[in-house]
Protein backbone atom coordinates (compact mmCIF):
# COMPACT_ATOMS: atom_id res chain seq x y z
CA UNK A 1 0.00 0.00 0.00
CA UNK A 2 2.86 2.40 0.80
CA UNK A 3 4.24 1.80 -2.71
CA UNK A 4 0.88 2.65 -4.31
CA UNK A 5 0.82 5.86 -2.26
CA UNK A 6 4.23 6.88 -3.65
CA UNK A 7 6.47 5.79 -0.78
CA UNK A 8 9.50 3.57 -1.20
CA UNK A 9 9.55 -0.07 -0.09
CA UNK A 10 12.99 -1.55 0.62
CA UNK A 11 14.70 -4.35 2.51
CA UNK A 12 14.84 -3.63 6.22
CA UNK A 13 18.27 -4.02 7.87
CA UNK A 14 16.76 -6.83 9.99
CA UNK A 15 14.03 -9.39 9.48
CA UNK A 16 11.55 -9.10 12.32
CA UNK A 17 9.70 -12.33 13.08
CA UNK A 18 7.88 -13.07 16.31
CA UNK A 19 6.62 -11.02 19.23
CA UNK A 20 8.34 -7.67 19.69
CA UNK A 21 7.09 -4.37 21.10
CA UNK A 22 6.21 -1.33 19.07
CA UNK A 23 6.08 2.20 20.43
CA UNK A 24 3.63 4.82 19.23
CA UNK A 25 5.19 7.96 17.80
CA UNK A 26 4.51 11.31 19.44
CA UNK A 27 2.53 12.29 16.31
CA UNK A 28 0.36 9.19 16.62
CA UNK A 29 -0.35 9.78 20.29
CA UNK A 30 -1.97 13.09 19.32
CA UNK A 31 -4.47 11.39 16.98
CA UNK A 32 -7.81 9.89 18.00
CA UNK A 33 -6.58 6.42 17.06
CA UNK A 34 -3.35 6.90 18.97
CA UNK A 35 -5.23 7.99 22.06
CA UNK A 36 -7.17 4.69 21.94
CA UNK A 37 -4.02 2.54 21.81
CA UNK A 38 -1.40 1.69 24.43
CA UNK A 39 1.80 3.72 24.12
CA UNK A 40 3.78 0.47 23.78
CA UNK A 41 2.51 -3.03 23.11
CA UNK A 42 3.73 -6.38 21.78
CA UNK A 43 2.62 -7.33 18.28
CA UNK A 44 3.25 -10.24 15.95
CA UNK A 45 5.76 -9.55 13.16
CA UNK A 46 6.73 -11.50 10.08
CA UNK A 47 8.52 -9.20 7.65
CA UNK A 48 11.85 -8.38 6.10
CA UNK A 49 10.95 -5.18 4.25
CA UNK A 50 10.24 -1.64 5.34
CA UNK A 51 8.77 1.48 3.76
CA UNK A 52 9.06 5.23 3.88
CA UNK A 53 6.06 7.09 5.23
CA UNK A 54 3.76 8.23 2.39
CA UNK A 55 3.14 11.94 1.86
CA UNK A 56 0.45 13.36 4.15
CA UNK A 57 0.71 10.34 6.45
CA UNK A 58 1.32 10.35 10.17
CA UNK A 59 3.89 7.79 11.27
CA UNK A 60 2.10 5.47 13.69
CA UNK A 61 4.78 3.42 15.45
CA UNK A 62 8.32 2.06 15.43
CA UNK A 63 10.25 -0.84 16.91
CA UNK A 64 13.90 -1.54 17.68
CA UNK A 65 14.26 -3.52 14.45
CA UNK A 66 12.13 -1.42 12.11
CA UNK A 67 11.63 2.36 12.18
CA UNK A 68 8.33 2.42 10.27
CA UNK A 69 5.67 0.13 11.68
CA UNK A 70 2.59 1.89 10.37
CA UNK A 71 0.93 5.09 9.28
CA UNK A 72 -2.45 6.75 9.10
CA UNK A 73 -3.75 9.24 6.54
CA UNK A 74 -6.76 11.50 7.17
CA UNK A 75 -8.12 9.19 9.88
CA UNK A 76 -9.26 6.80 7.17
CA UNK A 77 -6.27 5.06 5.54
CA UNK A 78 -4.25 2.78 7.79
CA UNK A 79 -1.13 0.87 6.83
CA UNK A 80 0.41 -1.57 9.32
CA UNK A 81 3.68 -3.49 9.11
CA UNK A 82 2.75 -5.85 11.96
CA UNK A 83 -0.11 -8.33 12.32
CA UNK A 84 -3.01 -7.76 14.70
CA UNK A 85 -5.14 -10.38 12.95
CA UNK A 86 -2.91 -13.34 13.72
CA UNK A 87 -4.28 -16.25 15.72
CA UNK A 88 -2.41 -19.36 16.93
CA UNK A 89 -3.22 -21.66 13.98
CA UNK A 90 -1.98 -19.34 11.19
CA UNK A 91 1.12 -18.54 13.27
CA UNK A 92 1.79 -22.26 13.64
CA UNK A 93 1.36 -22.73 9.89
CA UNK A 94 3.84 -19.91 9.22
CA UNK A 95 6.41 -21.57 11.47
CA UNK A 96 5.96 -24.84 9.56
CA UNK A 97 5.73 -23.57 5.97
CA UNK A 98 8.21 -20.68 6.31
CA UNK A 99 10.65 -22.29 8.72
CA UNK A 100 13.60 -21.27 6.52
CA UNK A 101 12.93 -17.68 7.65
CA UNK A 102 13.62 -18.65 11.28
CA UNK A 103 17.34 -17.99 11.40
CA UNK A 104 19.43 -17.13 14.42
CA UNK A 105 18.99 -13.36 14.59
CA UNK A 106 18.26 -10.89 17.40
CA UNK A 107 14.85 -10.06 15.89
CA UNK A 108 13.73 -13.58 15.00
CA UNK A 109 12.17 -15.79 17.65
CA UNK A 110 11.99 -19.54 17.59
CA UNK A 111 8.71 -21.20 16.68
CA UNK A 112 8.41 -22.39 20.28
CA UNK A 113 8.76 -18.84 21.63
CA UNK A 114 6.24 -17.45 19.15
CA UNK A 115 3.61 -20.04 20.06
CA UNK A 116 4.29 -20.37 23.79
CA UNK A 117 1.88 -17.70 25.06
CA UNK A 118 -1.57 -17.94 23.43
CA UNK A 119 -2.74 -14.92 25.44
CA UNK A 120 -0.59 -12.72 23.17
CA UNK A 121 -2.87 -13.53 20.24
CA UNK A 122 -5.94 -12.58 22.27
CA UNK A 123 -4.29 -9.28 23.22
CA UNK A 124 -3.47 -8.25 19.65
CA UNK A 125 -6.91 -9.35 18.45
CA UNK A 126 -8.47 -7.02 21.06
CA UNK A 127 -6.28 -4.18 19.81
CA UNK A 128 -7.39 -5.01 16.26
CA UNK A 129 -11.01 -4.67 17.37
CA UNK A 130 -10.19 -1.24 18.81
CA UNK A 131 -8.53 -0.18 15.54
CA UNK A 132 -11.41 -1.46 13.39
CA UNK A 133 -13.99 0.23 15.61
CA UNK A 134 -12.08 3.49 15.33
CA UNK A 135 -11.89 3.24 11.53
CA UNK A 136 -15.58 2.41 11.30
CA UNK A 137 -16.47 5.48 13.38
CA UNK A 138 -14.19 7.72 11.36
CA UNK A 139 -15.88 6.60 8.12
CA UNK A 140 -19.35 7.23 9.55
CA UNK A 141 -18.65 10.82 10.51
Amino acid sequence: MADVLGASVTKNPHKEIGWFPIQLTEQAKATQLGSALPTEFDVFHWHGDTFSTPDNAISLASSSACKNQGYIIDDSVLGLQFHLETTPQPALELTVHCKDDLSNSPYIQSAEDMLSQPKRFENVNKIMTTVLSYLEKSHMS
